[in-house]
């Protein structure tokens, strides 16, 4: 009955466990396809500048991965206020043409722009963003509204050089104001996929401030983790309870 008893109580900690983690998702993407022109930072046809805060338009948590309700699960912080005249620290750049600025993810390639257009996105323009000067932004993927925590936090993107080498400084919060160091990231004229180091800590919000060097070019960016779900409390309780009684119940056979 011992055997059992033991045997039972791993199987509904494995099944408890099983629940509780889930395969890597994309919490929320950026293509920077929403700009409407080489150095223009404008997200509605050229009519006026892009707001200081840009949201996601791809998720895994948009019903056709990309869109609108994309929108929900993040954000990027730009370091100014556009103003529309190519004046700013980061610009919408045309791709440069040497290697692949798609992304390091399994959801890409992130430019689906038929499906942008139907969900309502204005513009549509096959651009990077490029540092004209040494310029940190932050990039924030947020699951409050699932409800949802994630672990294993990564950023992926595609970075390149327009000039020479360049690094990509990434530093982790899971509020915005504490960093810690993520890992720094050499890239040169040859566009290739990066990721940083997995952040395998347990959230339900994650911010990566990039530091770029000058002429440094970022492009389908995404933030990604393995998504893990708390029981609700009846099923905790009745896990409990049940893991409870056959301990009674083995040490009343042993009596």
């Amino acid at each position: 009955m011992r055997k059992l008893t033991l045997t039972i109580a791993a199987v509904a900690l494995s099944l408890a466990y099983s629940m509780s983690a889930q395969a890597a998702s994309l919490v929320a993407g950026w293509d920077f396809s929403q700009y409407y022109a080489d150095s223009v930072h404008s997200i509605d046809g050229g009519n006026s500048a892009a707001p200081s805060d840009i949201r996601a338009n791809y998720s895994s948590f948009d019903p056709n991965g990309a869109g609108a309700q994309a929108a929900a699960f993040g954000v990027y912080h730009l370091p100014f206020t556009p103003v529309g005249d190519a004046s700013e620290p980061l610009l919408p750049t045309a791709v440069p043409g040497t290697g692949s600025l798609l992304p390091n993810i399994n959801q890409g390639p992130y430019n689906n722009f038929s499906v942008l257009t139907l969900e309502g996105q204005a513009s549509q323009s096959d651009l990077a963003m490029v540092a004209v000067q040494t310029t940190s932004l932050v990039f924030e993927a947020d699951l409050t509204t699932v409800p949802q925590t994630g672990s294993d936090w990564q950023i992926t993107l595609a970075g390149a050089t327009q000039l020479g080498t360049g690094t990509i400084q990434i530093e982790f919060s899971t509020n915005g104001s504490a960093w810690s160091q993520a890992g720094t990231i050499s890239v040169s004229t040859s566009a290739i996929a990066l990721s940083s180091t997995v952040q395998a800590v347990t959230s339900d919000r994650a911010f990566f401030r990039l530091t770029l060097s000058p002429s440094t070019v970022i492009d389908n960016v995404g933030i990604t983790a393995n998504l893990v779900t708390v029981p609700e409390p009846s099923t905790a309780a009745l896990l409990a309870a049940g893991l409870l009684g056959l301990g009674r119940i083995g040490r009343r056979r042993r009596a």
